[in-house]
């Protein structure tokens, strides 16, 4: 087992850009779309211990240290690498669309300038008095949200976007990279999963072998999450950094690496305005209690 960013070879060597139709699907209204479909998931995922207790959600924007991030080397030298790619797959091709050409460019340097920074922005949705998301077979729920494309493992009475709504984290993310960690109950005890993942491009790794866009941090056996909370000066990836986990702990913590603040410096109120016109007769009816930020709490009292 090793602990690390890794792309899955892509044996067919296909040709795959940035040009995702599930992060289309947000493109355009991206905040809005982000805490519509995580407050979804959270509610969805309402824990039956918790009675008439509310579903509490609450959304942050913190600047973590770049260092901090887990095998950042990797994951810049991952970056770099599909930049790399998709200049050489492109180059040489004849009356080819500009925009098409310079989008993953500016996009990669983008990814490339944060990363060359101290610190990094990173928007969190972090729940409570829900049942977590469990790992194990292809339909738990941790699973679908991280490895399947297309795919929900929702039921029809259940709101959201049916397996495309897991994208929209990722449209808040400058790196188009994600970590999600969630503690949950199973055989009467506490578990927690751990995982990263990115969506790039195309890509070749130091020994020219083609590489799938998606990429996961955590363990490469089977591309699977780490259940441990050990790595410290990375405490933030973590739904709880406790050694004994407890019903307490239970819950989902989702985080968008390189939120862009200067494209939404009023983010709080926005996210509160969009809650507001979503989920107003959630929290009127106490199902639902939000905190935005520092000074923004949307409750039923």
């Amino acid at each position: 087992m090793t602990i690390c960013w890794e792309h899955p070879e892509d044996k067919i060597e296909g040709w795959r850009g940035l040009n995702s139709a599930g992060m289309g699907h947000f493109r355009t209204n991206k905040l809005p779309s982000y805490i519509r479909e995580g407050l979804q998931n959270s509610m969805d995922a309402k824990s039956n211990s918790s009675g008439s207790e509310p579903v509490k959600v609450s959304i942050n924007l913190i600047d973590v240290s770049v260092d901090s991030i887990p095998n950042v080397d990797q994951l810049r030298e991952n970056i770099r690498s599909a930049l790399e790619f998709h200049q050489s797959e492109m180059k040489d091709e004849e009356n080819i669309d500009s925009s098409a050409y310079l989008r993953p460019i500016k996009v990669y340097q983008k990814s490339l300038d944060l990363l060359s920074k101290k610190t990094i922005p990173v928007l969190q949705i972090t729940d409570s008095n829900t049942t977590g998301m469990n790992w194990g077979n292809k339909k738990s729920h941790f699973f679908t949200y991280m490895k399947a494309e297309d795919h929900t493992s929702k039921g029809d009475e259940e709101g959201g976007s049916h397996g495309v709504g897991k994208m929209a984290p990722f449209v808040v993310s400058q790196l188009r990279t994600i970590f999600a960690s969630s503690v949950y109950e199973i055989d009467g005890g506490f578990q927690q999963a751990t995982m990263g993942k990115t969506l790039l491009s195309s890509l070749k790794d130091e020994d020219n072998v083609q590489r799938v866009p998606i990429g996961f941090w955590g363990d490469n056996q089977g591309y699977c999450p780490v259940h441990s909370n050990t790595l410290k000066e990375s405490d933030w990836i973590y739904k709880s950094t406790s050694s004994s986990l407890s019903q307490d702990d239970v819950g989902t913590i989702i985080s968008s690496l390189g939120f862009d603040s200067s494209e939404n410096p009023s983010w709080d109120y926005e996210i509160a305005s969009s809650i507001l016109m979503n989920y107003f007769s959630a929290i009127f009816n106490n199902k639902l209690e939000v905190t935005v930020g520092k000074g923004i709490y949307l409750h039923a009292n």
